[in-house]
C-alpha cells in the first residue's frame, strides 16, 4: 500500500479503496488501574471521598440476604399492623374523646359544639 491506496500491478495508477477494504480504526487500549480487580469492580474500583462511601454504604457492601429478607418482614408487618389499626377503628371515635374521671379510669365522652 503506498499512501493508504493500493496500486495495481503493471498499470502504475493509484485506485480508491472499495467499501469493505476501508481500514478499521481502532484506539488504543487503556491500562487497568492497580487498585482495580476482578473482586473490586465496579463502584469500589472508582475512587472517591470517605464521605461517598459513607453515604452510599449500599455500592460498597456485598448483598445480604439474611437482612433484606429480615427487612422485608419488618415493613410488611408495620404494613399489615397499620392496615390492621385502620380496619378496626371505632367508626365513632372521631366524635368521641378520652377522659379520666375522679376514680382514676378512662371514659369516652362524646363531642359536643361549643356552638350549640
Amino acid at each position: 500500500m503506498v499512501g493508504g491506496h493500493r496500486t495495481s500491478a503493471g498499470i502504475g495508477h493509484e485506485s480508491k479503496p472499495t467499501p469493505t477494504e476501508t481500514p478499521i480504526v481502532t484506539e488504543p487500549i487503556k491500562p487497568v488501574p492497580e487498585f482495580v480487580t476482578p473482586e473490586r469492580a465496579g463502584a469500589p474500583a472508582v475512587q472517591s471521598t470517605s464521605l461517598f462511601r459513607a453515604l452510599n454504604f449500599e455500592l460498597y457492601a456485598k448483598p445480604n440476604t439474611f437482612v433484606m429478607v429480615a427487612g422485608v418482614v419488618a415493613f410488611s408487618s408495620c404494613l399489615g399492623y397499620v392496615a390492621y389499626i385502620n380496619y378496626t377503628k371505632d367508626p365513632n371515635a372521631p366524635k368521641t374523646y378520652n377522659v379520666i374521671d375522679d376514680r382514676g379510669k378512662f371514659q369516652k365522652m362524646q363531642r359536643t359544639s361549643r356552638w350549640e
